[in-house]
C-alpha cells in the first residue's frame, strides 16, 4: 500500500493473520511506515523509518515518538553512527538518536 506517488523505502508486514493491522497514514510517509496492531484488547504500534544520509534527521524523526502512545517498536536505517549498536565512533547524528531514545526512555535492543 503506497502512501503517495514516492518511492517506498519503509514498510511493516503483517504474516499472521489474526492480528488486525491499520496503516495510520496521517503520519506515515514512503520514509516511515506508522501500523497499529491489535491483538487481544491491546493495542502495539510499529514503527519502520528509513532517514536518507543527506537527510535532516529531525525532520526524519518528527513522526517517530507518538506521544499518546505507550506500546511501540520502532525499527530503521537512520544513517547514523554510534558506538550503542556496535559502530567505531559516534557522530553527529548518532548522538542526535541517542538524545532522543534517552528523552522518551526508549531502549536499544
Amino acid at each position: 500500500m503506497t502512501i503517495n506517488e514516492d518511492r517506498v523505502k519503509a514498510a511493516v508486514i503483517i504474516f499472521n493473520p489474526s492480528l488486525e493491522g491499520v496503516l495510520l497514514r496521517e503520519i506515515s510517509s514512503a520514509n516511515c511506515s506508522v501500523v497499529r496492531v491489535k491483538y487481544g484488547s491491546n493495542y502495539m504500534h510499529f514503527v519502520s523509518i528509513y532517514v536518507e544520509p543527506g537527510a535532516d534527521l529531525q525532520v526524519g524523526l518528527s513522526n517517530l515518538v507518538i506521544d499518546d502512545v505507550r506500546a511501540y517498536i520502532i525499527g530503521g536505517d537512520f544513517n547514523a553512527k554510534s558506538m550503542w549498536w556496535g559502530s567505531s565512533r559516534t557522530d553527529r547524528r548518532g548522538s542526535l538518536l541517542m538524545d532522543l531514545f534517552s528523552q522518551h526512555s526508549l531502549e536499544i535492543l
